[in-house]
């Protein structure tokens, strides 16, 4: 008797490229399982990727302003509204369409309300785990859903963060900061020695501004 293989779905969003590179890294984890079968859907529009850029390069203040009144317990729910009305019904046909295992959000606005969506799409045994995208300061959306079968997270400082959320400990994982393959071998550049330690420089948005 064949054996069916597990099916994942990571969603992610084209928004600063992060969370693309991010699915992109976990996706060559796991199809080196061969009892794996791994989808990765963007349910975005197109246009919010350009919409994104507008706010992280010219609209800073803004972006920020509804970044700080929307992070709370209590007000997180309004940053993730716009996902549930118009994403949710694409997401509920996907689900219907592959029913998956295991679905994998690493996209904050794609976390909150996943388990109605899943019931709606009659995929109820199906797990759902958030792969936080952020390794510092994180908006309260990413834990609108601590019920969430699984949380793997960048950092112990994450990990402490999601506990006061609400999420319990035995649902936390550090993971660390998946990398793709194509940085850690094959060229000079990507040659490490691991017995020395590294330093993590990045950022979030369309970049870091005027870093240096």
């Amino acid at each position: 008797m064949i054996a069916m293989k597990k099916r994942i779905l990571i969603l992610y969003a084209k928004t600063g490229g992060g969370h693309r590179s991010l699915a992109l890294a976990l996706s060559e984890v796991l199809q080196s399982n061969p009892d794996v079968d791994v989808s990765l859907f963007d349910p975005f529009p197109q246009g919010v990727e350009k919409s994104y850029e507008v706010f992280g390069s010219s609209l800073r203040f803004l972006w920020g302003l509804i970044w700080h009144l929307t992070n709370s317990r209590l007000l997180s729910f309004i940053a993730a509204f716009p996902s549930k009305v118009f994403l949710y019904p694409k997401l509920a046909r996907k689900f219907r369409e592959i029913k998956p295992d295991v679905v994998v959000t690493n996209h904050p606005l794609l976390c909150s309300g996943l388990r109605r969506v899943l019931h709606k799409a009659q995929c109820d045994q199906t797990k759902i785990v958030v792969h936080v995208a952020d390794p510092f300061t994180l908006h309260a959306v990413w834990f609108s859903s601590p019920d969430s079968d699984m949380f793997l997270l960048p950092t112990e400082q994450t990990k402490k963060l999601a506990i006061s959320y609400g999420v319990p400990p035995t649902s936390c994982e550090v993971v660390g900061w998946l990398l793709r393959s194509q940085f850690l071998s094959g060229s000079k550049r990507a040659t490490y020695q691991t017995e020395l330690p590294y330093v993590f420089i990045g950022s979030g948005g369309q970049g870091g501004g005027n870093t240096f």
